[in-house]
């Protein structure tokens, strides 16, 4: 029988991701010095930074171990239960907390690849609400924010920039030094999560200012300019859709090197978005979608964007229909996307867009043709949305009326649900589907093959 100290070291190491804290600490007590190297490595892969006396003390202590610290690749500061209620930026004592100390010290271990810097998820700026009961206000996000950039120009090593929960409203905040401009043109990785401002009239909240200004440009100068030439991995995430309104428009973005690439809550309003995924096809392996549906009508209101569909004859000039469907795009993925080993998709809005941003890569496809029908597609009416229903139409048409442009009627409750064509009855989105999956199965079993050819 093969022991685990005769297995290869490449498999020992796989092996030992999959180890809890107590038996790792149990390796490190082994008596051969490769499985005691093999616990440690395992154990301080990953430092954790929280915002408190005791962790900011396990950090120093780290990186005061020179066998140690050149063991780290990476480091999480983790914000998330820390509190401007106990802290005034404006204080001179501000800058002293031990953890504050910490993040600049982050430069000095040398080997690692992966920062991330996590906030609180709540975020408010609205009428009804009171900044000062925030656990975080805006200037204790800017604060760690700028400390942890000038931190990262300094590390020559880092690769992977995460930042989870952070502000739209000051996205672009980045202190701009020209360290972490620098620093911005070496990442190979970059994670988003974007969280937005609550307000009294959760329908309108894409018409917030901070909303806005983060996808019409700040994410774009600040983060997508610098990084396109050299990242292979991009995920962006928010906690609402920022598409079409705001119109995030990313098609003259090109990531040459793109391998991995997820979007979470990024509806399909636009046949550009679907060219411009499918433009990375030389390098793209790996694509999630979570809470992308398809925009299928957009219906009065004020928009700030411009919808290049041409209005259907029964709908004059105060609603406009984007007809392309699911059935539509997975066939171009299959027939494009050649190299894809991984595709993630997610139609309905998250109830937990943090599970699902860390999950992105790891989660698996469920096919239900129900859930296809009905949350795939949703709807912008009166200037407030998205839906995935209309009841604009009642007045309009009548269920399987020929001229309702393909769309089709649920008999039930008012409002009445208006459904693509052929989604209930023929299941033409979840056919596509599993054809692609099919394909995506081909792919990676021909890469695997490949893989071990080449051992």
């Amino acid at each position: 029988m093969t022991s685990f100290s005769s297995l290869p070291v490449e498999l020992q190491q796989q092996c030992a991701q999959y180890l809890d804290i107590g038996t790792l600490k149990n390796l490190r007590l082994a008596s051969r010095q490769t499985i005691r190297n093999l616990g440690s490595e395992a154990l301080f892969e990953t430092v954790v930074l929280k915002f408190e006396a005791s962790s900011a003390d396990r950090f120093n202590q780290v990186l005061g171990d020179e066998a140690l610290r050149g063991l780290v690749k990476r480091i999480v500061v983790d914000g998330q239960d820390g509190t401007s209620h106990e802290e005034d930026p404006t204080d001179d004592d501000y800058e002293m907390t031990p953890w504050a100390l910490a993040i600049p010290k982050i430069a000095e271990f040398p080997s690692v690849k992966d920062i991330e810097l996590w906030f609180d998820e709540e975020v408010e700026a609205d009428v009804w609400s009171n900044s000062n009961n925030l656990k975080q206000n805006e200037g204790y996000r800017k604060f760690y924010q700028e400390l942890l950039y000038q931190s990262l120009g300094k590390a020559r090593s880092v690769e992977g920039l995460t930042v989870k929960n952070a502000q739209d409203a000051i996205i672009g905040h980045t202190g701009e030094g020209d360290g972490f401009i620098d620093a911005r043109k070496r990442l190979k990785r970059l994670a988003l999560l974007i969280r937005t401002e609550e307000t009294a009239a959760p329908e309108t909240d894409h018409e917030q200012p901070g909303f806005q200004r983060c996808f019409d440009s700040a994410l774009l100068v600040h983060w997508l300019m610098p990084t396109q030439s050299q990242l292979t991995s991009l995920t962006i995430y928010c906690d609402q859709p920022w598409n079409p309104d705001p119109c995030c428009d990313l098609s003259d973005f090109q990531f040459p090197n793109l391998v991995e690439l997820a979007l979470g809550n990024w509806p399909i309003a636009f046949d550009w978005q679907v060219d411009w995924i499918t433009s990375h096809n030389q390098t793209l392996r790996k694509l999630s979608l979570t809470g992308c549906p398809i925009v299928y009508l957009v219906s009065g209101g004020e928009f700030s964007f411009d919808w290049p569909v041409t209005d259907s004859v029964f709908t004059k000039s105060t609603m406009k229909l984007f007809t392309t469907r699911w059935s539509d795009i997975f066939p171009i993925f299959q027939q494009r996307l050649l190299r894809l080993t991984c595709f993630i998709f997610k139609p309905s809005r998250p109830l937990s867009v943090d599970t699902y941003f860390n999950e992105r890569f790891n989660a698996t496809v469920k096919i239900d043709d129900q859930e296809l029908c009905s949350d795939c597609y949703i709807t912008y009416q009166d200037g407030t949305g998205p839906s995935p229903y209309t009841d604009d139409l009642c007045d309009i048409l009548e269920p399987e009326d020929p001229n309702s442009d393909g769309l089709v009627s649920e008999d039930g409750d008012d409002p009445t649900i208006f459904f693509p064509p052929g989604e209930r009855q023929d299941g033409l989105d979840s056919k596509a589907l599993r054809q692609l999956l099919g394909t995506i199965r081909s792919n990676r079993s021909e890469a695997q093959q490949a893989k071990r050819d080449n051992i």
